[in-house]
């Protein structure tokens, strides 16, 4: 159980990189005014968003009942979705919109 575990967090780890590096660069095509990628960036980043959550979730659930009695798993799931689900909602409410509208 505890290898399912930390297969788990590999998998969320890595499904989770690429849509901070999806989101990154949204936010960078958007402060440089590079809207044709600026769109390729959000309709990637839009389309992709849900894929991490259920990894994040199920590494979550089950490093939780895997009894690792220091907690090592859970705290780092923990972290890992709430940066993910952090950038998420910034890159949806926040990069997808224009920045120049908030100015």
């Amino acid at each position: 159980m505890k290898k399912l575990s930390l297969i788990l967090t590999i998998v969320s780890y890595a499904l989770g990189s690429i849509a901070w590096l999806l989101g990154l660069m949204t936010v960078v095509f958007n402060v440089c005014g590079l809207w044709g990628l600026w769109h390729l960036a959000c309709f990637a980043f839009i389309f992709y968003c849900f894929i991490p959550v259920v990894p994040h979730i199920a590494s979550f659930v089950v490093s939780f009942f895997t009894g690792n009695k220091k907690g090592k798993y859970i705290t780092l799931n923990a972290i890992s979705s709430g940066l993910t689900l952090f950038w998420i909602f910034f890159t949806v409410f926040i990069s997808s919109n224009w920045f120049y509208d908030y100015i």
